[in-house]
């Protein structure tokens, strides 16, 4: 289960690790472009990352 992360928590985590502009989306794009490349599928992908499978 994915917890939403509200923006103090971002703020805060995002500081600590010197990430300065990452906004969540850009991570979430980067792990889903680390799955595909090296040859995850698309399906168990979108699963990892929570889409509905309709």
């Amino acid at each position: 289960m994915i917890l939403p992360v509200g923006p103090i928590i971002w703020f805060t985590v995002r500081e600590k690790a010197g990430l300065e502009d990452v906004k969540l989306h850009t991570l979430r794009h980067n792990f889903a472009s680390f799955l595909i490349n090296p040859g995850r599928s698309m399906y168990e992908v979108g699963d990892l990352l929570g889409h509905s499978k309709n």
